[in-house]
């Protein structure tokens, strides 16, 4: 019942609009979408219910980050065969976003760490080229998340609502309900071809 509560109990956003609070708030949003996805049954405990196939390409994306096109391909080779009924479908790309999510994070905060490890250093020009990258790094898990709100595979709204809009504000993500609604009439998936 704890962790139940712990998916619906609305997260406080981290004040400001610097990239540290904004990063801090996507880090927020994507721990509070896979409380609520586990809720619904998908997570990594379950993943194991899913093609071999699936859970390797899964488990490369936290490593290695996201290989779209093979994905698209191995999820709809499986469909097309029987293997993957949509149910399956749907949580085997809710769960690769999850991946995708949590290696965007990683990097974004692996970034962070030489910023502050430059900073401690007193080496003022390689803290200033760090935190150019964590900035392209927050944009990129900004771009991620924004690419799927809407979907049927997104792990951030659910019935075209956020899950948390407040987090969804304060990390840069936003979109209006007309929006959401619109998205939800394109493909799955990154691609024309899960149409």
């Amino acid at each position: 019942m704890e962790r139940r509560e712990a998916a619906f109990k609305p997260r406080r956003p981290v004040e400001g609009t610097g990239a540290e609070a904004i990063f801090e708030n996507i880090k927020q949003l994507h721990d509070q979408a896979k409380l609520f996805q586990g809720e619904l049954g998908v997570s990594f405990d379950t993943i194991d219910k899913l093609p071999e196939d699936i859970q390797k390409e899964i488990g490369k994306a936290i490593e290695k980050g996201p290989d779209y096109t093979k994905f698209i391909d191995l999820t709809n080779e499986l469909r097309d065969a029987g293997e993957l009924s949509y149910g399956e479908f749907i949580k085997a790309w809710k769960l690769y976003r999850v991946a995708i999510g949590d290696f965007l994070i990683a990097r974004a905060d692996e970034a962070k760490r030489f910023v502050d490890e430059a900073e401690q250093a007193g080496e003022t020009r390689e803290a200033l080229q760090q935190f150019g990258r964590f900035q392209q790094r927050v944009k990129g898990a900004q771009s991620f998340i924004r690419g799927g709100l809407g979907k049927s595979t997104d792990i951030y709204t659910y019935d075209k609502r956020y899950i948390s809009p407040g987090l969804a504000e304060a990390a840069g993500v936003f979109q209006s309900p007309a929006q959401l609604a619109q998205r939800a009439t394109a493909p799955l998936g990154e691609s024309e071809r899960l149409k």
